[in-house]
C-alpha cells in the first residue's frame, strides 16, 4: 500500500516540526544492503540501484536531519546498518556511500529496533535522500518508521 506521514511540532520552536513517514517490504535481496522504499511501495532496491527513485527516494522541502529509524522483520537480521544516502541538484539518485550510519543487532524476530541518528544526521532542502539497510541476515517482511525533523523557516 501506499506510505502515510504525520508531523507534529518539536524541539520547542514554532517552525521545527517532527516528521513521520512509515513504509515496509519484503526484502528481496538477501543479506544485501538495499535502499528501503520511501515512496512508500512494496519495493526495496540493491543500493547499486541507478533508477526508480520515484520509489525509493524522497526531497525534503525543508533543511532538516533524521532523528531515528524503527525497523521491526520477520526474520532474526543479526548485526544491521542503517544508513542516511544524500545527493546535491545536479544528481538523479542518491549518493551510494552514507554520509551517517547507525548500527544496531537485531537479534530477535518481530522485534523493533531502533537507530537513533540526531542532528549530525543532516540534510538541505532539495537533497534527494536515501535510506539503506545491511542485516547480516535475510530480514523478509519489514516494516519501518523513519522520524524527520524538519525546519519550515530554512526550506525551498
Amino acid at each position: 500500500g501506499d506510505g502515510t506521514c504525520s508531523w507534529q511540532t518539536a524541539g520547542g520552536s514554532s517552525t521545527t516540526f517532527r516528521w513521520l513517514l512509515k513504509g515496509g517490504f519484503n526484502a528481496g535481496y538477501d543479506d544485501n544492503q538495499i535502499f528501503i522504499p520511501l515512496g512508500g511501495r512494496d519495493l526495496e532496491r540493491p543500493i547499486t540501484q541507478t533508477s526508480m527513485n520515484e520509489q525509493l527516494a524522497f526531497v525534503p522541502p525543508y533543511d532538516g536531519y533524521i532523528n531515528q529509524v524503527v525497523f521491526r522483520s520477520e526474520e532474526a537480521c543479526g548485526s544491521t546498518v542503517v544508513g542516511l544516502h544524500r545527493s546535491a541538484t545536479g544528481t538523479e539518485i542518491p549518493n551510494q556511500t552514507a554520509s551517517n550510519t547507525v548500527t544496531v543487532d537485531m537479534s530477535a524476530d518481530d522485534t523493533p529496533y531502533k537507530f537513533a541518528f540526531g542532528s549530525s544526521a543532516s540534510f538541505n532542502a532539495g537533497e534527494i535522500l536515501g535510506i539503506s539497510m545491511n542485516p547480516t541476515n535475510d530480514p523478509n517482511d519489514t516494516v519501518f518508521t523513519v522520524e524527520f525533523i524538519l525546519d519550515s523557516s530554512s526550506g525551498l
